[in-house]
């Protein structure tokens, strides 16, 4: 693979040009099949497949199988965990919006929980089905500071989105409600249930389950 990591940084540095320049996209660029291009909707694509092409080493090197949810009728595949050096600071910042977004979403999925965390809180909102698909699997990790984060900007929730997104999906609701449920029994029972922050999290998302559909 190293091949593609030096025809990557050449195609980045403008080192390759023309028709080359062309056939070097083509075998950069990842296919339907991709890891990064199965674990968001469709119409991602385009902004999807610029980011892949940042990313060093290829995409599907570095993804654990995973689980899939529906988003608004479209089934995406959110991989379990991520092995590959998170991105910088500055190439996060030279992305558009909706790529840091994206960016955001898929390096939750890293191994290391601090960057988890670091990408959990470059998200501005979580609105969007699958941005709250993202937000929702990490409320279901064993990590405490994670779900703090989440309970700590709850405002960023469109609720009656994320109300749509947990009905949509109610086997994945339960099994994230039963992992927090059992994190707790297993490393935080000091605390009573009720003033864990992962009960706060099942009560907010129980309350956007009963809103009006309509």
């Amino acid at each position: 693979m190293r091949i593609f990591h030096v025809l990557n940084r050449a195609l980045q540095r403008g080192l390759v040009v023309s028709r080359l320049g062309w056939i070097v996209r083509r075998l950069l660029a990842p296919d339907l099949n991709s890891a990064i291009i199965r674990a968001f909707p469709a119409d991602l694509k385009p902004d999807v497949t610029r980011l892949a092409m940042l990313l060093n080493p290829p995409w599907d090197m570095s993804a654990s199988k995973g689980f899939a949810v529906s988003c608004g009728g479209e089934v995406i595949h959110i991989p379990y965990r991520i092995y590959r050096p998170a991105m910088s600071e500055g190439q996060f910042a030279a992305l558009s919006p909706v790529e840091r977004s994206i960016a955001a979403c898929w390096f939750s999925r890293h191994h290391d929980g601090y960057v988890r965390e670091r990408f959990l809180r470059a998200l501005p909102a979580f609105d969007s089905p699958w941005i709250i698909a993202y937000v929702v699997a990490l409320s279901g990790e064993y990590v405490v500071e994670l779900l703090n984060s989440i309970w700590e900007r709850r405002a960023l929730f469109d609720v009656p989105s994320l109300g749509r997104w947990l009905r949509e999906n109610p086997d994945f609701h339960a099994r994230t409600r039963q992992r927090i449920i059992s994190y707790w029994n297993c490393y935080y029972r000091t605390a009573r249930f009720e003033t864990y922050v992962g009960s706060q999290l099942i009560a907010l998302f129980d309350e956007a389950i009963a809103l009006d559909p309509s």
